[in-house]
């Protein structure tokens, strides 16, 4: 008998949820940093931090970005889908209402529209088609912290009914701080620039505006890693459906 040999089926498959979590999330950071390694290497990046879009090149990072970023929108709406039946569970056990239901709903619906937009974004490159790729990367971000944001919120509310805390709760309380540093940083850098300059969308000159576009590139990267570290935290939430 093997290590897992006296699991039951629902014990297995909350494991390879939680494995498949893990592996997508490390996976995102792997092909974020080969796509940038790549790009910083063959002399195509215009500086030594672009932003994560620019890497998405007809050359191997952005290869590397399309297998990576179609694994992500597959892997997504799975997570998403055992975590929306784990809170299904917990809201019936917490004998909370309707308010909470429409809210596990909401967030898997955001879930799925997060998961198209994170194969979107690399099969409609910022340098071919850059209004559109701007949408579905600004709802990679936006709808991956209306999804979290959602059930934290659940989180608390089945705690409170139970009378419990989980362990990482309080830890992504505060990872949401960068989150949102990020996003700052990235209206400060992008915002008054887009004002001067509407159609910078278009053209992609971001060397007119050097400084203002390294603020706008930190925030991006500030906010891929803080929601990746916000999506960890909901290791526990995947929990036995019995």
């Amino acid at each position: 008998m093997g290590i897992f040999g006296g699991e039951n089926a629902e014990k297995k498959l909350t494991r390879n949820m939680r494995i498949l979590l893990i592996t997508i999330l490390s996976l995102s950071i792997i092909v974020v940093i080969l796509a940038w390694f790549f790009h910083i290497y063959s002399g195509r990046s215009r500086v030594f931090l672009p932003f994560i879009s620019e890497t998405h090149t007809d050359d191997i990072e952005g290869t590397i970005s399309r297998f990576g970023f179609t694994l992500m929108g597959i892997s997504y709406p799975i997570i998403g889908w055992h975590i929306y039946n784990s809170k299904k569970l917990e809201i019936k056990r917490s004998e909370l209402g309707e308010t909470q239901a429409l809210l596990n709903k909401c967030a898997y619906f955001v879930c799925i529209f997060q998961a198209i937009s994170i194969v979107s974004v690399v099969y409609l490159p910022w340098s071919k088609y850059p209004i559109p790729h701007a949408v579905f990367a600004n709802f990679v971000f936006t709808g991956g912290l209306i999804w979290a944001v959602l059930y934290h919120k659940l989180d608390h509310d089945i705690d409170y009914n139970l009378d419990v805390k989980r362990k990482n709760y309080d830890l992504r309380s505060n990872l949401f701080i960068f989150w949102f540093i990020g996003i700052g940083l990235m209206i400060v850098g992008f915002l008054p620039v887009l004002i001067r300059d509407p159609n910078l969308l278009n053209t992609l000159e971001f060397d007119k505006y050097q400084t203002e576009m390294l603020v706008a590139a930190i925030g991006e990267w500030i906010m891929f890693f803080a929601s990746v570290a916000v999506f960890f935290t909901f290791y526990e939430d995947i929990i036995d459906l019995e």
